[in-house]
């Protein structure tokens, strides 16, 4: 046989191994594996009464162990989301001073009253769906809620809201001193009579989903007392925009 001959024969042999290598390692990734988390809390018990080393805490089970100072966060959305009031738990009595709080927390992320909130926590930039993960129902972690968005969902948040976490490497700018001063909030809508549905005190352009901020998301002194009402402006009418049918005397 020649030189050549024998160089093909030992490759075909080499492939044909690397194949079988791959069918069995393919085979057996396929069997179930058995999980040890019985096992491995008895021998954490044992380990920790005897002194010896705890063992390691196999991959398949990272997901279902809280340890340390993490143990109480949670990256589960849906149970982010259960902490959210719902519709039918009873709203406290109005209080102007909760409101005044809740408008002061507003304006804080505004440059003026209408203008798009900056983000306060920092954003990867790649895809809007990580923001509608969170701002679509919205959700609380902590302390902090993360308010439904108040418009339809667009596909580049960052062209209107800012993040104010971080800054892009080479974005620092020399700090710009202007006189510009911005709306202040409306306060709270007019009543024809006592009783009567009050006006929406803003305007809605871009505040379409009234739920953004009276919603069982939003902030205390602004949530509405009926939140499964789904057409708001069948009794509150914007009072700085006019129905198309109405006409000045």
């Amino acid at each position: 046989m020649s030189s050549d001959g024998r160089v093909a024969r030992g490759l075909h042999l080499l492939l044909a191994a690397s194949l079988g290598v791959s069918v069995v390692g393919f085979v057996v990734g396929l069997r179930p594996v058995e999980r040890l988390d019985r096992e491995e809390d008895r021998g954490a018990a044992r380990a920790a009464a005897s002194g010896e080393a705890m063992p390691a805490t196999p991959w398949w089970s990272l997901g279902d162990r809280k340890a340390g100072p993490w143990r109480q966060v949670t990256s589960d959305l849906s149970v982010l989301r259960a902490t959210l009031p719902a519709e039918a738990d009873p709203v406290p009595p109005f209080d102007p001073k909760s409101r005044s709080t809740a408008v002061a927390l507003r304006a804080q992320r505004r440059a003026y009253d209408g203008a798009p909130p900056w983000i306060p926590h920092p954003v990867d930039e790649q895809s809007s769906a990580a923001c509608l993960a969170c701002h679509g129902p919205g959700m609380r972690v902590a302390d902090r809620t993360a308010p439904v968005m108040s418009h339809e969902p667009r596909s580049q948040c960052l062209q209107c809201h800012v993040s104010t976490a971080a800054k892009r490497p080479g974005a620092e700018a020399p700090e710009v001193v202007n006189t510009f001063t911005g709306l202040p909030s409306a306060g709270r809508g007019a009543r024809a009579w006592e009783g009567a549905p009050p006006l929406i005190p803003h305007r809605v352009f871009m505040r379409e989903n009234c739920r953004s901020c009276h919603g069982v998301a939003g902030l205390a002194g602004l949530r509405t007392t009926h939140p499964a009402r789904q057409n708001c402006t069948q009794c509150h009418v914007p009072a700085e925009s006019p129905l198309p049918f109405a006409r000045e005397s």
